[in-house]
């Protein structure tokens, strides 16, 4: 639902009851400590499509916090086997590159990948510069630094006389 507020996506994955709950608390997060609405497609009640939900949400957030998880090994052509990350994740990083680089639009980017997932796509060419887990309570302890630096980064600047 469009409150009118700016926003911040949450892509994370909603496979298993543990990743939906990450996801919540993330949005929670995300509302408690800065002057955005946390958006996580799990919290949605709508009678409109899951993707025009997403693909909306996506145009209108000024940030991007990114959960990678596990989906599965993959093997290449050539024989190797690599994890692989959720496709849903990948689309929704690429859709928000289109935003970025195209249509010029900044967006706030926090990104965590579980350490068995390989860069592949469009990924291996971002510098998102991701930080690795394998415990969601690292992604816990490490995001609320951040999300008070871009609640800190909206509030106006207030300039001094003669300044």
């Amino acid at each position: 639902m469009d409150t009118g507020r700016k926003s911040v996506f949450i892509a994370c994955g909603q496979v298993t009851e543990q990743e939906r709950a990450l996801g919540r608390k993330l949005a929670q997060l995300v509302e408690e400590l800065t002057p955005f609405e946390g958006y996580f497609a799990q919290n949605q009640s709508t009678l409109e499509g899951l993707t025009e939900n997403i693909l909306h949400a996506l145009n209108r957030c000024v940030a991007l916090i990114i959960v990678m998880h596990p989906r599965g090994s993959v093997t290449g052509l050539n024989g190797s086997k690599h994890t692989r990350a959720s496709l849903w994740i990948d689309q929704e990083i690429a859709i928000a590159a289109f935003l970025t680089q195209v249509l010029h639009r900044r967006l706030k980017v926090a990104a965590y990948v579980h350490k068995d997932i390989r860069r592949e796509g469009m990924r291996d060419e971002l510098q998102l510069n991701p930080v690795s887990f394998d415990r969601e309570d690292q992604i816990l302890s490490h995001l609320p630094a951040l999300l008070l630096k871009w609640a800190e980064a909206e509030r106006p600047q207030h300039r001094t006389a003669g300044v």
